[in-house]
């Protein structure tokens, strides 16, 4: 919390905070656990929001024509940029996954997907897929 003056429901507020904590602290203790973070991969994630979308495109890319597949990876390209810079990065990591399969059932070549220009936030994972 920050504030110039701390009041009584801060003090309050902080007080409980303080023993709910000593008491947790004491209960692991006890029962020899040790606290640990949540290590979830972004794809176990991202499996949560959306995988019909890409499996609706892929089902859609073997029909269209190159061109036309062309035109709608530059629309998703678009849209996961947007994504990204509004900081909805599951859905922008959706999209993501979406562009690649669209591109490499074109016959794009993966190691450029984004003409060298891939956003930050999906370089290592982009790495990873691509195996580069």
């Amino acid at each position: 919390m920050y504030a110039d003056v701390v009041t009584q429901s801060m003090a309050r507020a902080l007080g409980e905070t303080k023993r709910r904590r000593e008491r947790q602290v004491a209960y692991n203790l006890e029962h020899g656990i040790e606290p640990k973070s949540i290590r979830k991969e972004v794809r176990d994630i991202l499996a949560l929001v959306s995988s019909s979308s890409v499996a609706a495109t892929g089902l859609r890319a073997e029909k269209l024509p190159r061109e036309v597949a062309m035109a709608m990876s530059n629309d998703i390209e678009r849209k996961m940029r947007e994504a990204a810079a509004n900081l909805e990065f599951e859905k922008a990591a959706a999209l993501r996954d979406e562009l690649i399969e669209l591109r490499k059932q074109v016959g794009g070549n993966e190691s450029v997907l984004f003409q060298g220009k891939a956003p930050k936030i999906f370089q290592h994972a982009l790495r990873e897929l691509v195996g580069s």
